[in-house]
């Protein structure tokens, strides 16, 4: 099962996904309203970041 921690506030989302304790993935989603979509950034504890465009809603 996954695990998420949810935080809201302005339309800007951290939120841990996956399995909490093992991998600790921090993903940061900045809502694009020109867009419609999100934008996303993905950061391990090894510092390896993955950024991931047009999430759409």
């Amino acid at each position: 099962m996954p695990c998420y921690s949810i935080w809201n506030k302005n339309r800007n989302f951290n939120f841990m996904m996956g399995n909490c304790v093992e991998r600790s993935m921090k993903l940061t989603a900045l809502w694009h309203q020109s867009k419609k979509s999100f934008f996303v950034k993905m950061q391990g504890n090894d510092g390896i970041r993955n950024e991931i465009q047009n999430i759409e809603i």
